[in-house]
């Protein structure tokens, strides 16, 4: 297993240090190990974090926050962050305030309650998190779910956006941002194709990259589910991603083929029934994939005949799906590439069993894992064990992150580099 240093993963002792997985849906991982926290604020106008929880107790005992409130917002950001710790703070009517996302993993129960300062209309909510994380979140006010009003960032989600909360030692990619002499790539619109496997029409859009030239052959190809979600540049950014990577010359030339999981007039998402292999033997959608995509397109675009050149990327179902693909078409998928694979999802438990059980597998693999995802992680370690004892040339990446596509999008340029990598030919 190949691990390459970057600044946005977090290492294995941090990770132990800070918290157990298993605390994380208790919204605290204070443990005896924890760091200690730092003196001096991070982020916001509190200089020390015992001046933050002096304001407060003064706050809570007098019932006037209209001077703390106003500190609070000149920060421009939430949350008010102290290395490991982070506050959060709500202002307005409402009887019970909670602030619920991937450190939570989305649950109520009783994690992410805020409390409120003496009897204000001021609420605060302290967590104990990762430094280097970065999270999605809403604030839910009686049951009301909200974008946070003092926080300025936000990531798109597969249910629309959600507020962002970076800590102090997160870094952004520095792919996810076009600069404005980035070359861009060639990028079709939506192409059809009516597939007999799966008897409705499905729509792609092919991207090759900028400054091809017309006799291209034989070009390196990956394949991506939910490809909808990926080219967005508010959601997977991924078309940005490659042409930043060409821009910086990281990657030698590939065609990528993106597959759009909704139906005609975007009324369902069929992503479900497509990358859900209901059995080792049964998945309409790969043979789709094997038998009718991949040979519709290279009749279309240089793409390459060799599958030693050819990948397949997805997250979460398509992470699973990806896996299937790597145990089942193997001849025609050498490059596998798995963001946060749903292997907890019953009706296809099969494929990690099987993966456990497997003598062989495609041998490169990129596969990572935002240790917030509480019900992935331990699938996705069992899974880079396994693949390490194959001999398989694996990239594993263990995130402080949830399951995003602000997490997903940030590590493309890991997983592109590892499979498409000049310094690979």
């Amino acid at each position: 297993m190949r691990l390459v240093p970057v600044a946005r993963r977090i290492d294995a002792s941090t990770r132990r240090a800070v918290c157990v997985l298993a605390t994380l849906l208790a919204g605290a991982c204070q443990t005896p190990t924890s760091p200690p926290l730092s003196a001096e604020a991070t982020t916001g106008p509190f200089v020390r974090r015992s001046d933050l929880e002096a304001a407060l107790e003064r706050a809570g005992a007098t019932n006037e926050v209209d001077a703390l409130w106003q500190r609070i917002r000149a920060a421009g950001t939430m949350p008010i962050a102290f290395d490991d710790t982070a506050y959060f703070f709500y202002r307005g009517p409402g009887e019970e305030v909670r602030w619920l996302g991937d450190h939570t993993d989305w649950q109520r129960g009783w994690n992410g309650r805020g409390v409120r300062v003496g009897e204000t209309d001021l609420w605060r909510y302290t967590a104990s998190l990762m430094p280097a994380s970065r999270l999605d979140y809403k604030i839910v006010v009686d049951g009301d779910w909200r974008l946070d009003p003092n926080n300025p960032h936000t990531m798109v989600g597969g249910f629309g956006p959600n507020s962002e909360a970076r800590m102090p030692g997160w870094r952004a990619s520095p792919y996810v941002t076009r600069g404005p002499s980035t070359p861009r790539g060639r990028f079709t619109d939506d192409l059809t194709l009516v597939s007999r496997h799966l008897g409705y029409a499905v729509r792609y859009r092919v991207y090759l990259p900028p400054g091809l030239p017309d006799d291209a052959k034989e070009l390196p190809t990956l394949f991506v589910t939910d490809g909808s979600d990926y080219w967005r540049d508010e959601m997977g950014a991924m078309v940005i991603v490659l042409d930043r990577l060409y821009e910086e010359e990281k990657i030698a030339p590939i065609a990528v083929v993106f597959i759009d999981p909704w139906n005609d007039d975007r009324s369902k998402n069929r992503r479900r029934d497509e990358l859900v292999p209901k059995s080792p033997t049964e998945c309409p959608y790969c043979d789709f994939i094997v038998e009718e995509l991949i040979p519709i397109v290279g009749r279309t675009y240089p793409t390459t005949t060799d599958p030693k050149k050819r990948g397949i990327l997805g997250t979460s179902l398509g992470g699973l799906h990806a896996t299937h693909m790597g145990l089942t078409h193997g001849d025609a998928f050498d490059l596998i590439g798995i963001q946060s694979a749903a292997y907890q999802v019953p009706e296809a438990l099969h494929v990690h069993e099987r993966l456990m059980a497997a003598e062989r597998f495609p041998s490169k693999v990129f596969l990572n894992v935002g240790l917030y995802e509480v019900r992935f992680v331990w699938h996705s370690d069992r899974a880079a064990e396994k693949l390490r004892a194959l001999g398989v040339d694996l990239v594993y990446v263990q995130a402080p992150e949830g399951h995003s596509w602000g997490h997903w999008r940030a590590y493309l340029d890991e997983a592109l580099i590892h499979f498409f990598g000049v310094q690979a030919e």
